[in-house]
C-alpha cells in the first residue's frame, strides 16, 4: 500500500540525498522536458542516458515500446533498494515529449509501491491502485468455470477501456486456466465457455 508523499508537479530544489527521477534518451541528450531540467539542476551529465549521475537518477524512454523501458525501471527498483539512504522523486517519465500515457507507463512501477524511498507522481499511484483493486486475481480461487467467467469478462471489459494492468492480467488468467487445464488432461475435464474478444492476441472457442 502507497503510504507516502507524491512528486511534487515541479521540483525546483532538492535536500540532501534527495534523487531527481527523470526519462531520458539513450544518448543522453537532456535537452528537454525534465532531462533539462535535471541536466541544468540537479547534476545529470550529457550524453549519459542511463542510471545515478549527480542528484538525478536516468530512465531512458525514447528508444521504443513500453517493453522496452521496463528493464531499465527494474533496474532502478533494485538500485533504489539497495540505496536507502536516498529518497527517489520518480517524475511522470515517458509522458512528456516520448509520447506515453499514465496507465501504460504506472504498471512498470508497480514493484516500486511498497519501496519506501520510492516517491511516485499521484497519477501513476492512482492507476496502479485501481488495477490493483480491479483486477487482482486470487490465487486460492478454486477453478470451475463460472468463477473463470467472471474474472475473465471483467478483466475483459477493462482491457477493451484501454487498461492496461488488465490486459496483462488476462495473459496472466489464461497462462492459470492453462497450466490448471494441463494438470487436469488425466481427471475430468469442465467444460468451458469462451467470448470473442477485441483485445488483440486474444481470441477464444467454446469447450
Amino acid at each position: 500500500m502507497y503510504n507516502r508523499e507524491y512528486t511534487p508537479e515541479r521540483i525546483l530544489e532538492l535536500k540532501e540525498n534527495e534523487i531527481f527521477v527523470f526519462g531520458s534518451n539513450l544518448a543522453g541528450a537532456n535537452g528537454g522536458g525534465a532531462a533539462r531540467l535535471a541536466y541544468a539542476r540537479f547534476g545529470a551529465v550529457w550524453g549519459e542516458g542511463v542510471g545515478l549521475h549527480g542528484r538525478t537518477y536516468a530512465i531512458p524512454t525514447m528508444q521504443g515500446g513500453v517493453e522496452t523501458i521496463k528493464p531499465y525501471v527494474d533496474e532502478f527498483i533494485r538500485f533504489a533498494r539497495e540505496h536507502r539512504e536516498m529518497t527517489f522523486f520518480v517524475t511522470r517519465i515517458g509522458c512528456g515529449i516520448a509520447g506515453f500515457r499514465d496507465d501504460e507507463i504506472a504498471p512498470l512501477f508497480r514493484e516500486a509501491i511498497d519501496t519506501e524511498n520510492i516517491v511516485l507522481p499521484h497519477e501513476f499511484v492512482e492507476c496502479i491502485s485501481e488495477t490493483e483493486v480491479s483486477t487482482t486475481i486470487d490465487d486460492e480461487i478454486a477453478w470451475d468455470s463460472n468463477a473463470f467467467l467472471e474474472k475473465y469478462h471483467s478483466l475483459l471489459h477493462k482491457a477493451n477501456k484501454g487498461d492496461c494492468m488488465a490486459y496483462y492480467k488476462i495473459k496472466e488468467l489464461r497462462v492459470k486456466e492453462y497450466r490448471n487445464n494441463r494438470d487436469s488432461q488425466s481427471g475430468t475435464l469442465h467444460n468451458r465457455r469462451w467470448a470473442t474478444c477485441a483485445v488483440s492476441g486474444f481470441y477464444t472457442h467454446e469447450a
